[in-house]
């Protein structure tokens, strides 16, 4: 059965969709991949990403050095989570995350997969059966707002 991973672990991120999100760079996210922050931070952890030091006032500074994407290898300096589904224009930006008011079908069935006990490519076969998909594999705003969140 295929499941939404995270690049990182290969862990199933629909295991703790609280701490399912991406990476950011200049506050945008740069790429359609998602995964568990615990698995990022470590990541960050073993690379050497982390250094602390005492600030004048006795409290640690701590320093981030990000790096690169896993996957992509793009510049990121940050990870945002993915919003709850309840919070529908949320969810919808983060899904969204090229601004272009299309969404990549194959995007939107690992990010439903992770919030609902689905399987990632099922979804992604009853929303191109079932909804207006486009040549490219993209939904518009407009389709997924009015005929798939309702369901």
């Amino acid at each position: 059965e295929e499941k939404a991973e995270c690049p990182i672990c290969c862990g199933d991120l629909g295991s703790s969709p609280e701490e399912v999100g991406a990476l950011t760079f200049k506050g945008k996210r740069i790429e359609k991949d998602l995964y568990h922050v615990g698995c990022f931070t470590l990541m960050l952890s073993h690379n050497g990403g982390f250094s602390a030091e005492r600030s004048g006032r006795g409290k640690p500074d701590v320093q981030i050095s990000w790096g690169t994407s896993p996957t992509t290898r793009q510049p990121l300096d940050g990870f945002t989570r993915m919003p709850p589904i309840e919070d529908r224009k949320g969810w919808v930006a983060f899904l969204d995350w090229k601004g272009t008011g299309k969404l990549d079908v194959e995007e939107l069935a690992v990010a439903a997969a992770v919030l609902l006990p689905l399987n990632a490519r099922a979804m992604e076969l009853f929303m191109r059966d079932n909804f207006q998909v486009d040549e490219k594999g993209e939904i518009s705003v407009e389709e997924l707002e009015k005929s798939v969140l309702p369901y």
